[in-house]
């Protein structure tokens, strides 16, 4: 299975892709039981390439790609920003920094959000273009492996 979408770089236009996955995976088994998990990291990440890696430029363009097999599904969204170091631990260490009293205390959640939803998570660079990768793997793999 194989999906794109090709998005302005505005917000509201991650509904499209959360309607198109919510309709792909609801009533199929079985990824129905990750369809929350799926539809809220691609669209925290849809935001984030709009805001930090497009900078909310009309021009530029997010583009997120699907592709599943039997037991997994990964989803990859790419923008035109400069990207930015990710990993697990910075992901988790978020989750850990109580708020301050700043902007920047405020900015990361979606990142750390991601992380504890996808299975695994990955970034890099291809063309040109920063891009975040998701892995969902099916429930029952997860907690037998």
């Amino acid at each position: 299975m194989h999906k794109r979408w090709r998005l302005d770089t505005q917000f509201g236009q991650e509904k499209i892709v959360m309607a198109d996955i919510k309709q792909l995976f609801s009533a199929s088994a079985p990824f129905n039981e990750r369809v929350d998990d799926m539809m809220t990291a691609v669209a925290e990440a849809c935001l984030n390439a709009f805001e930090h890696g497009n900078q909310m430029r009309a021009e530029a363009h997010v583009l997120v790609e699907m592709t599943g097999q039997n037991d997994k599904i990964l989803f990859r969204v790419t923008d035109e920003g400069t990207g930015f170091p990710y990993s697990p631990a910075m992901a988790r260490e978020r989750a850990a920094v109580p708020a301050a009293k700043n902007d920047s205390a405020d900015r990361g959640w979606g990142v750390m959000l991601i992380n504890n939803l996808a299975d695994s998570v990955r970034t890099g660079f291809e063309n040109d273009r920063f891009f975040m990768e998701m892995h969902f793997l099916l429930r029952e793999r997860v907690h037998h492996a």
